[in-house]
């Protein structure tokens, strides 16, 4: 938390350029820098936070019913379900939305499953962009959705020049 407090006061103190990423709230810009931390581990970092602005603006919306899906990267209940072994009905759909909701952990290790299936799935059929196909297929499968990998990229690239400023402005910040 202290983390997140340095940051915020960075912010002010510099006055961040960043428009969309000052009108987050103290929670939401907590869970971006948490997202951000863990998924550099696995050199998603940048994929990671910009799935969960696009999906719940980083947990504002930790819920869609039409899916269903929920948490900070709207996982797909019903792929969690197959994941875990459970069978996809709606009570197991509910109970693993609310896990999805309450527990980022779980939520950031799912996301990351699938973002490794949809990785090794285009590997193994020996695409050329590989990161595409596996954004491209985050949101819609094996058909993929060439219009979801282009949302992602563009703020991939606003979330990369946010970090190299913040970097600049904050050198306690890795």
């Amino acid at each position: 938390m202290l983390k997140v407090l340095l940051l915020l006061l960075t912010i002010f103190l510099y006055g961040s350029p960043f428009k969309k990423i000052n009108s987050l709230s103290k929670e939401q810009y907590a869970n971006l820098i948490w997202i951000y931390t863990k998924g550099k581990k696995y050199d998603l970092g940048l994929t990671l936070s910009a799935i969960a602005w696009q999906e719940s603006q980083f947990g504002k919306y930790p819920i869609n019913l039409a899916d269903p899906s929920g948490g900070l990267f709207h996982s797909l209940a019903g792929s969690v379900c197959c994941r875990l072994h459970l069978k996809p009905n709606r009570w197991n759909q509910s109970r693993v939305i609310e896990k999805l909701i309450k527990d980022n952990n779980f939520a950031l290790n799912q996301a990351l499953e699938e973002l490794m299936l949809w990785k090794s799935y285009w590997t193994i059929r020996k695409k050329l962009n590989i990161y595409k196909y596996m954004i491209s297929s985050y949101n819609g499968g094996t058909k993929g959705n060439l219009k979801y990998y282009y949302k992602i990229s563009k703020k991939v690239k606003y979330l990369k020049r946010y970090f190299k400023w913040l970097k600049k402005h904050n050198p306690t910040f890795k």
